[in-house]
């Protein structure tokens, strides 16, 4: 091909454009993002731990004791720190000074709210040694010992007879010479209390294991044998207390042997 003076061949290609570099993040910025969470965490930690304090205690959930009672025990007042003592500390110290609270949960509320919740015990028990009544939880726990024993009180627990004990003091467990005593008795509280609230047990009479005696209202004499076929035997009952017990009737159930019965007297 014959090249003439003025060809000079094809036109170079443009460069393709290069992307901007992208900025690095300067060394102050790293600092930065390090030490502003530190100091949220200290901020709040300051917070938590030395300004906040109390202004509003709440206590709820119902207790045989007064608020006095149940911050004396948690060891708090207002003007303390909100967090001074963990949540654990406040509810354990309530449940070892306090005989009658099953549970208590703890909570806060910024900025100056301790709010306590208990669920306390009933009692269901309570039995007699020498001059002082104790009155005992479903669960066998002692709630609290006393001098005396108020009628109304003792119409609504169940009055235990049992022989020696090994321990029995206010805020422990209630424990029996005999190892085989506490599981008739929950056995026991769990069959009666199956009968709903219109049931009339006064009293209990478990100094013979083999020979468990029920006291209904004052009324019937209950021999039941040995715990064996409880449920059997508490039908029973029920259902001759409940249509065949009149006026002034009072009487004996049998309910040891294979064939139960029963005789009134007016």
């Amino acid at each position: 091909m014959v090249r003439t003076a003025g060809y000079r061949g094809r036109a170079p290609r443009a460069a393709a454009p290069q992307a901007p570099a992208a900025k690095k993040k300067s060394p102050s910025y790293k600092v930065m993002a390090v030490i502003v969470p530190l100091l949220v965490l200290a901020l709040l930690f300051v917070m938590r731990s030395y300004v906040l304090k109390i202004r509003d205690i709440k206590i709820d959930g119902g207790s045989p004791y007064d608020a006095a009672a149940v911050e004396a025990a948690a060891g708090v007042a207002e003007g303390d720190l909100l967090y001074g003592k963990s949540a654990g500390a406040l509810a354990a110290n309530i449940e070892y000074a306090l005989p009658y609270v099953r549970s208590v949960k703890i909570s806060r509320a910024l900025p100056s709210t301790l709010k306590i919740s208990i669920c306390s015990y009933t009692g269901a028990f309570y039995i007699k040694i020498g001059g002082d009544y104790y009155i005992i939880a479903d669960n066998m726990k002692v709630l609290e010992r006393r001098s005396e024993m108020p009628p109304e009180l003792a119409g609504s627990l169940i009055y235990l007879k049992t022989g020696a004990l090994s321990k029995c003091f206010a805020g422990e467990t209630l424990a029996f010479s005999d190892p085989d005593i506490q599981p008739i008795v929950s056995q026991l509280y769990a069959t009666i209390s199956s009968g709903g609230e219109g049931v009339k047990i006064r009293a209990i009479d478990l100094n013979d294991k083999f020979n468990i005696t029920l006291d209904y209202d004052g009324r019937l004499t209950v021999n039941c044998g040995t715990i064996e076929n409880m449920d059997m035997k508490y039908k029973f009952l029920m259902k001759v207390a409940g249509g065949e017990l009149y006026g002034d009737d009072k009487g004996v159930i049998d309910l040891s042997e294979k064939e139960l019965s029963y005789s009134f007297s007016s």
